[in-house]
Formats: C-alpha cells, structure tokens, sequence
C-alpha cells in the first residue's frame, strides 16, 4: 500500500520494539513501521527513509529532542505505556495508539475500532469508553469483575452509575468541558460497586476522535486491596519505634514516621518536602559515595552510623538502613530506617570498660581486692547509685564491700535469716529483681527498686534505688556479665589462695625440714665436740664455735653466772663480736633493770627467752642499739642446767628476724640440757682425776631439812655412812641413827619426800642402820651429781655438820649456793685442800671394777654396807637377797666371786 503512514517507533527495548512491530504487521493498521532503541539508531533510520511521523516512548526520552533538533519539521510524539500492565497487553495498547496518531493524509486521525476492540476485550483491566455527554460507549468483560456489571448493562448508561455520588459533578463538567488530552495521565479517584460499596480504583485515560466526536477511553484496576495493603503498611510504620522517612530523587522528605519525628524533634509538616541535607546533613541524608556504592551493589541495602541532632538539643547516635526504592516516571528514591543505638552505644561502652575490668580482675590476689573492684565497677561503669558485695558466711550473707547511700543495708535487701531479696537470689542462684520494694513486698526499705545476682558460692552483688523501676534488662544482663567475670575472679582467687597456702605450707615444711637437718648436724658436731673436750673452757668454745659455723647464727656467746656480783660474765665466744659484749653490760638480778635483758631473765627463770625481732621488742632495749650496729636481728638466750645446777647461759645472734621458731626453741632447750649434761660430766671426770681435792665442811640449820627437823623432834642422833650407786642408776643411802627408836625412824622416814623405800639394816648396841634410796633431786643427790662425794653428816640439837670432798678445780661457790638453796642457815667453816683425789680409793678401786661385773659389784656394795661382813653378821646372805630380790645362792656366789677379785687385785699388786 502506497498511502501507508511512515512511522518511526523509539522504543525503551528491542524486545518492546518487536513486539509493537508484530501487532501492526498483523492487521490493516495503516501503518508502516520502523524501530530504533536509541537516539543513534533513530538518526540513522531519518536519514535511509522518509518518515512521516516519530512516535518515541518516554523512556527514551532523550531520543525525541535528538530527533526535532535534526528535522524540526517531523513530527515527534512521546508516549507512555499503560502503567502496571504486562508486556502483551502493553505492546497491543502501543500499537493501537501508534496506529491512531498516524494519518494518512496527515490530518486526520485513523480508525482504531477493529484493534482497539480487539486489544480492549483482550485486557485483563477494565476498559470503558464514554462519550463527553458520560455515556457508556463501550465496555469489556474484565468490567464485571471490578464493578460487578456485566458489560451489556452498562452501555448506553451513564457513567455516573459507577461513580459515587459526590464525585459526579466533576466528572460531568470535566467529560463536557475539559479541553486537553490524558494520554499520560494517570488518577486515583474512587468508584462504586453494584452492590453498593466503594472501591479505590486507578485509571489511565486517553482521548479520541470519531466521526467527529470526541471520546475518553479509560482503563480501569481495581487497587483497593493495594490501598489496604497500603493501609496496614502505615499502620505498621507508625507502630514501630524506629525512625522511617522516604526520600524523592532530589533527596526531599516525601514521606516520614511519627517516630522519625519523635526521634528528630521536628514536626512532620516542617520536614516533608524540605532537602534532607538542608535539614540534617549529608551524613544523615546518606553521602553521595555511599550512594553510589549502593547502586553499584544492585540496590542492596546499606548500614550508616552517624548522629543526628535530637529535640533535646543534643547529637545522638543512630543507625540507618538505607535502601534504594522506585518512583514513579523512572526515577530512584531512598528509603532510610532510623534507630536511636544510644542505648546500645551506651552498652557497648559499659561492656569495653567490662571487658577492661578483666585485667584488673585478674590481677585481684584476694576476694577482698575482687568485692573492691566489683564494687567500683558497678558504680563507675554500670553507673548504679548504690552497690554492695554480701558474701556468705557461717550461714549468713555480710556486707564485704560497698559503696551504699547511708552505711547501712536494709534488711529487706541481705536478711539476717535467710530471708532477703540477696539471699533469695543466693540460694536459688538465679537473679532476682524488684521494681517497687515498698509496694510489692509491703517493706519500708531506703531502696525501692533492688537488683541481686549470685555469686556462686561466695555470695551475691546488690544493686539498689530509691527510685522505683530503676534497673531495666539491660542493666540486668550487664549486672549478670559482670557477676560472672566476678565470680569467676573469686573462684580463681580461692585457687591460688588455695595453692598459695600449699606451697607456703610446703616451703614452711622445707624450711622446717632444712632447719631439722641443719640443727641435727649441729647437735652432731656439738655431741662430738662435747665428747672430746678435756676441759671446760675448750666445751664452751666448741658450743660457740659450731653453732656459728652453720645456719644464720652470726654470733654466740657462754656467759656465767656471778650469784655474789648478779653479774653474767662471758667465759667463751665465737662469731661477729665486734666489741659487742665490752658494750654492755649483762646481770640477772630481778630488781636491776640491766637483767631484764634475755641473759638475765633465761637465768632467773630457767627458761629459754627468745627476740624474733631486735629491733621491735622492747625487753632488749638497752642492747638494741649496740646489737642492730652489728647486724643482729634475733637473739636466743638458753639456760643451761643440769640437776638445778645453773652453770650459765648461752646466748645466740641471727642476722635475720624471725629465725628462732618453736622448733629452733626446742632443739636450742635440749642443746642447753646437753651442755649443762656435758659440763656435769666433765666436772665429774676432772673429780676421777685429779691429785687433789678440796674438803669443804658446813655448819646448817633450817628447820625446814627433812634430816635436822628429824634429829630436832625426836633429840636424836644422824650419821651420814655411804652412798651405793646401783646397776640400775639410782643411788642408795646408808645411815645410823642413835637416840630414836626404829618404829619412830621408819614412820618419819615414810614422809620424807627426799628418801624413798627407807628400812632398817642392822642393830648393834642401840645404834641403827638403815638403807633408803634418794630421791633424784634431793640434796645429796645433788651433791654427787656434781662430783662431790660427801665424807660425813651429822646432826643433833637441830644442828648439822656435812663435810664435802670436791675436785681442786671445782668452782666452791657453786656448792655454796648448792647448801645456801638447801638450808636457812650455812656456815662454811673451813676449807681444807688436800693431796689426794676426791675419792682416795679410785685408783685401786677402778682396777677392781674392772674385774667385777655390775651385778657383783651391786652385790658386794649391798652385802658390805648392809653389814654382812661384819662380826657377827648384821645381815645373813638371806637378808641381802632379800634385799636385792635374789636368790640365796645368787648372793653367795657373786660374793665368793667379788672376795676371789679382791684378794687376787690385792696380793697380784703386793708383789
């Protein structure tokens, strides 16, 4: 067909393109088409063909001013696809108001009636045609299904039918007046069903020409259920409490949230349509970058954090999910969900100076430095008004810790039986919170609102208010974070306290095990050095000298005993003397306050006096200077005694405090016995032998002596025989009495404490001779355990006489005070030396002895001082094995045997 309209078709794709080119190739459209999808391509299709007429779509948009700049004589029209319709039934709308903007003579407009009703009664919209008087021309099937009209019943009827009542006048004055044409117009305005109700519908109007006459052609969607949705989506956005605002494509507020609001402080009225950057800034409006990153992640929705300016005046911190969203005519806008993280904000912050507070934790040694830390922490970084710690103890939760308004905690809160909003939490090990104290449990408690968390076993954190509702589930689980980090701090803490007391107790056993070790090996060498002395002064500098050698004694020293001076005068030392003992002066007299000193008091009591720490204890203060210049800083002063016998002391230094302990005391005790022991025994050997001797003779009184108060009663005579030493140790006596019958002895004697076991020996001519064993701290027994052999005791008219043999080199003074500690009254009254030993017998009788065994030796004592030798016999051999608990025989025996030893010593040295 020659008279065919060529028409160029600026399509948005070549798929849309091909589909128009289909739909007019299909039927007399009158119409030869050309597509092009670019301004280019459309250039070019002007240039190979003469086109009558361009119809571009407005997608393209850009094409049609390319094209009226090239051929200002062409005529170029936009048009719009149907909105919201699918690909087909735009395409075939399209092509039918392509067909109709074409003429063929270039003026008047083409029938569209055989397609338009084609491609009418194919939509899935309502489709109407009315005329300017609003009768219904034309309609299709899909309008029953939007307003419940079949399609015969409403042409030829006013349109006003499916309009409601209010809205008729327009529409009449618009369909008879109005002028312009709809083709890209697009309305929502409401409708009325058949049965009465209203319906939101969306209408899409073109105008047309026919026979002169003009008609509106409209289709018509049903979006009332879109409008409900619509609907419910608001609701929804009111309801959250975040923030929601939508922006156009020039960034203006199109839309905002009573929230958004709210959070901003700025009435809705005042920021819909105002630019979000001239309001907040760009930080709030969402940069231009990150824009762009957003369209370059295909519209995927982005996370902003930044600050807006609140109603009250302040910056707070907020999130915005930002996300692209379409609007109409193409363009892009943005959708912005606002949240207020100030709270999180302000939790993570609580949560990094918890997270900090576990180094300080950590670094907490005790569960007093842990109760401190936590208190600090929830008042500095939880932000609590008032926090206790309670721990658990002997049945009850006690304050351990806190920083509480007033002091004092109610009642109501920790429970003194169990009761307690602390305790209940404790014992359920669960968190316990109370809003209102006052009106939920009826208390008349400072605090209304508490908070409680459990501590494990240790005990529970406390939280409390004045103020009611004060503690919300953030500062709940806040509580419970750091209760956790606390009472894992506690278990830890009770761990090492608990390793810690083991390996003290450990290093305490070493250090006891290497003091043992050390003091058994000192004791060792001082049993050797002992041992091997010959004379005393080298015993006492042996003792010094060992015990300086090892430990941390830094100086020793033996001091004696002046009983008539009160002085201790030094008589060995080994160690850091450093004119020390030339410094001070040392005495042991109880009213002198220069013996008040460890020396002094160690003499007068008998008892080891011990100075951990020179520098603190006041007893030492007149030596303390003199002793800290020469490093002392503990000090032991030991007695060393033997049977009563106050030999001296020996005085110990250290150059550490604290080193004499309770078992350095005792080992120090027993080395102080051991010396005085070893003293005894060397005293006793000087006595074996020495040429010569000392007899020292004594006049007593006292009526407090068991012997003279026994000659003063009964007015008579008492004679010191012998001394018998027995195989097992103890030591008899044998004595005569004159002037007191047996009956009256023995009854006397059963109430002395210094004899035991006394019996009558022998009689002969009104004397008796009696045998009693000595108690071992008599006074005679005394005398022999210090070398001293008594010659005789006599004693009549409450008078005594005892006459002593003692070595040469024995000290006299001390048997003085022997006598002096034993009678009221005594009298030395003379001295006399002597060349012979203390015991003139030893030398023959030590050769004896070692022919004669114990037993013998035993029975030979027994049988000649019980008076078997004599003539006649005061004893028979039965009455001296009575006396031992032997056999007759036995007697006889050992006697024969002793008699044989003694002749043959006797006659083998005579010739």
């Amino acid at each position: 067909m020659t008279d065919l309209a060529r028409v160029l078709y600026v399509a948005p794709t070549p798929e849309r393109g091909d589909a128009v080119e289909s739909y007019l190739a299909a039927g007399p459209s009158g119409v030869d088409i050309s597509v092009a999808t670019t301004a280019a391509e459309a250039l070019a299709a002007i240039d190979d063909r003469d086109i009558d007429r361009a119809v571009v779509d407005e997608h393209v948009a850009d094409a049609a001013a390319t094209l009226r700049a090239a051929d200002p004589d062409l005529p170029v029209e936009t048009l719009a696809a149907p909105p919201e319709a699918s690909t087909d039934v735009a395409a075939r709308a399209l092509a039918d108001r392509i067909a109709r903007a074409a003429t063929a003579n270039g003026d008047r407009p083409m029938s569209p009636e055989p397609e338009f009703g084609a491609v009418a009664r194919a939509a899935s919209d309502a489709v109407l045609v009315v005329d300017v008087d609003g009768v219904v021309r034309f309609a299709n099937d899909a309008v029953e299904g939007v307003f419940g009209y079949e399609p015969a019943e409403l042409i030829g009827e006013p349109l006003a039918r499916l309009v409601p009542e209010r809205h008729r006048g327009a529409m009449a004055r618009y369909l008879r007046e109005g002028d312009r044409t709809l083709d890209r117009e697009y309305v929502e305005f409401p409708g009325r069903h058949r049965d009465g109700r209203e319906l939101a519908l969306g209408v899409s109007f073109s105008e047309f020409t026919r026979g002169g006459e003009r008609r509106f052609a409209g289709v018509i969607r049903d979006v009332t259920e879109r409008e409900r949705r619509l609907e419910r989506y608001e609701a929804m956005v009111e309801a959250v409490d975040d923030g929601i605002y939508a922006l156009d494509a020039d960034s203006r507020f199109i839309a905002v949230n009573d929230a958004y609001c709210r959070l901003t402080g700025i009435d809705r009225t005042e920021l819909l349509g105002e630019r979000a950057a001239s309001v907040f800034g760009e930080s709030l409006a969402g940069s231009p970058d990150r824009l762009r990153e957003i369209a370059d992640e295909s519209g995927g929705p982005a996370t902003i954090e930044t600050t807006v300016p609140s109603a009250d005046g302040e910056s707070r911190p907020v999130e915005i999910r930002l996300s692209r969203c379409p609007l109409e005519g193409g363009e892009t806008g943005r959708v912005g969900i606002v949240r207020d993280v100030s709270a999180r904000k302000r939790r993570e912050a609580k949560l990094t100076s918890l997270h900090d507070l576990v180094q300080s934790l950590a670094d907490a040694e005790t569960d007093a430095e842990v109760y401190d830390t936590a208190v600090d922490a929830g008042v500095g970084t939880l932000g609590f008004e008032n926090v206790a710690i309670v721990s658990y103890e002997s049945g009850a939760l006690v304050p351990a810790a806190r920083e509480w308004a007033g002091g004092e905690i109610d009642d109501a809160l920790v429970g003194r039986r169990g009761d307690g909003v602390a305790w209940e939490a404790f014992a359920a090990s669960e968190s316990r919170s109370v809003d209102d104290l006052r009106v939920e449990r009826g208390d008349e408690a400072a605090m209304a609102s508490v908070l409680a968390v459990p501590l494990g076993r240790h005990g529970a954190f406390l939280a409390g208010d004045p103020e009611p509702g004060a503690f919300d589930e953030t500062d709940r689980s806040l509580a419970e974070l750091l209760c956790a980090t606390v009472t894992a701090a506690l278990d830890r803490a009770e761990r090492e306290e608990t390793l810690r007391r083991r390996r003290d107790e450990l290093e305490a056993k070493n250090r006891e095990l290497e003091r043992a070790n050390r003091l058994n090996e000192v004791i060792r060498k001082l049993t050797r050095a002992l041992i091997e002395a010959a004379t005393r002064d080298e015993l006492l500098r042996s003792v010094c000298e060992r015990l300086t050698e090892s430990g941390p004694y830094r100086f020793a020293w033996f001091g004696e005993y002046d009983r008539a001076t009160g002085e201790v005068v030094p008589a060995a030392t080994a160690g850091v003397e450093e004119g020390y003992l030339e410094s001070v002066t040392v005495r042991a007299k109880s009213d002198d306050p220069e013996s008040q000193g460890p020396s002094g008091r160690a003499i007068r009591t008998g008892e080891p006096q011990v100075q951990n720490d020179i520098f603190g204890d006041p007893p030492f203060e007149s030596w303390r200077e003199q002793a800290l210049k020469r490093g002392y800083r503990s000090s032991a002063a030991i007695p060393v005694v033997y049977d009563e016998n106050r030999y001296g002391v020996l005085n110990i230094y250290a150059g550490e405090p604290d080193v004499f302990d309770e078992t350095e005391r005792i080992v120090l005790a027993e080395l102080g016995d051991i010396t005085g022991y070893a003293l005894n025994a060397l005293e006793r050997k000087q006595a074996l032998v020495s040429d010569r001797s000392i007899d020292l003779d004594f006049r007593v009184r006292g009526s407090e002596y068991p012997i003279l108060t026994f000659v003063t009663e009964t007015d008579g005579e008492f004679e010191f025989e012998s001394v018998v030493q027995r195989g097992d140790g103890s030591l008899h006596l044998f004595f005569t009495v004159r002037g007191a019958e047996p009956t009256e002895t023995l009854t006397f004697a059963e109430a002395l404490t210094e004899i035991e076991n006394t019996r009558l020996v022998a009689e002969r001519d009104g004397e008796y001779r009696y045998e009693g064993e000595l108690v071992a701290s008599s006074f005679l027994a005394s005398l022999v355990n210090r070398g001293a052999v008594p010659q005789s005791l006599t004693a009549s008219d409450g008078e005594g006489r005892v006459v002593v043999r003692i070595p040469e080199s024995a000290n006299v003074r001390t048997f003085v005070e022997l006598f002096e500690s034993a009678f009221e009254e005594v009298e030395l009254v003379a001295r006399r030396e002597r060349d012979e030993p203390v015991l003139s017998e030893q030398a023959f009788a030590s050769k004896l002895e070692g022919r004669l065994t114990e037993r013998q030796r035993e029975v030979l004592e027994v049988a000649y001082f019980g008076g078997f030798f004599e003539w006649p016999r005061d004893a028979t051999a039965e009455d001296i094995a009575e006396m031992l608990g032997v056999s007759q025989p036995t007697v006889s025996r050992h006697v024969r045997a002793g008699e044989r030893a003694l002749f043959s010593l006797y006659f083998e040295d005579a010739e």
